[in-house]
C-alpha cells in the first residue's frame, strides 16, 4: 500500500533511536549499534534486517611522505590488522570483508584477481624492518567519533594491534565535520578512517573521488590511475570499461596498496 506521509526524526543518539522503535514513535530505525541488535529481536513487533551497505569502511595513507611513501609499509599495516576480528569481537558480526575497491557486483569487480592481506604479524614486522623501521615507528591516526558504526572502537582497536608489531599511533579523534576538513587539505599526515558510499551507481565516481588528481580526496592517485580513469570515461564500450576498471582495481589493491582493506 502507499504511504500518505513520510516523517524523518533526527536521533543521533543510538539508545534514543532504539527506545523509539519500542514506543512506537518510530517504526524504522537505522545504525542500531551490535550491543542493541538482541533487545529488539527480543521486543514484540521489531525485529532486525541486515542488509548488505554500499558503504565501504577503510584505512587511508598518506603515501606521499613518510613513511607510507614506502610500499612495504602500507603492506605491512594490511598484514598487521587483524580485520576478521574486527568484525567478530568490536562489531559483533554485523560486518562483510571487503576486498579490493570495487564494491561486489559492480562493473569491474573480480575479487579472485585480488590480493588478500590475510593476518599476518611477523609477516608485518619483516616488511617493517625491510622498509628500515625495525625498531617500531610513530604514526598519526586520525578518526571520527560518532559517525560510522562503532568507529572509535574500531580505531582503538586497531591501534592496539598495530602495537603489537612496534607501530605506535597517535590518535587524533574528532566530530565527522573536523575530520572531513582535514581529510580535504590533501595535506593530512600519517592515515586516516574513513568511508566511502557512492553518489552514483558506476565504478568512475570511486575511482574520481579517491584516486584522480583533481578529485576531492588526493591520496591515492598515480600517473596509472589518472590515466585509466580518463581511459574509462571517455569510452561507452561496457566491456572495455569494465577490463580498465578490473585491472586498475587490481593494480591499486596489489600493488599501490593505499588503504588498509577493512
Amino acid at each position: 500500500p502507499g504511504l500518505d506521509q513520510v516523517t524523518f526524526k533526527p536521533a543521533p543518539e543510538a539508545s534514543t533511536r532504539v527506545a523509539m522503535l519500542e514506543t512506537g514513535d518510530a517504526d524504522i530505525i537505522a545504525n542500531v549499534p551490535p550491543e542493541l541488535t538482541a533487545r529488539i529481536d527480543d521486543s514484540e513487533g521489531s525485529i532486525i534486517a541486515e542488509v548488505p551497505s554500499l558503504r565501504m569502511i577503510f584505512v587511508e595513507f598518506n603515501p606521499f611522505e613518510p613513511p607510507f611513501d614506502d610500499v612495504r609499509v602500507r603492506q605491512a599495516f594490511n598484514h598487521a590488522v587483524d580485520k576478521d576480528a574486527l568484525i567478530d569481537i568490536v562489531l559483533d558480526g554485523h560486518a562483510t570483508r571487503m576486498k579490493g575497491v570495487i564494491i561486489p557486483g559492480w562493473l569491474g569487480y573480480d575479487p579472485d584477481g585480488l590480493t588478500d592481506y590475510e593476518f599476518n604479524p611477523d609477516k608485518a614486522r619483516e616488511l617493517l624492518a625491510e622498509a628500515g623501521y625495525p625498531d617500531g615507528l610513530e604514526v598519526d591516526f586520525w578518526f571520527p567519533i560518532g559517525r560510522y558504526l562503532k568507529d572509535k572502537e574500531v580505531a582503538e582497536a586497531i591501534a592496539g594491534q598495530l602495537q603489537d608489531v612496534g607501530v605506535t599511533l597517535n590518535m587524533n579523534g574528532s566530530d565527522i565535520g573536523t575530520l572531513v576538513e582535514r581529510i580535504h587539505t590533501q595535506e593530512l599526515s600519517g592515515m586516516h578512517f574513513f568511508s566511502m558510499a557512492p553518489l552514483i551507481m558506476d565504478p568512475d565516481y570511486l575511482f574520481r573521488t579517491h584516486f584522480y588528481s583533481e578529485g576531492l580526496n588526493q591520496y591515492g592517485w598515480t600517473e596509472r590511475t589518472d590515466a585509466d580513469i580518463n581511459a574509462a570515461i571517455s569510452t561507452v564500450d561496457s566491456a572495455e570499461r569494465e577490463t580498465i576498471y578490473r585491472e586498475l582495481d587490481a593494480y591499486l589493491t596489489n600493488e599501490h596498496v593505499p588503504w588498509i582493506y577493512m
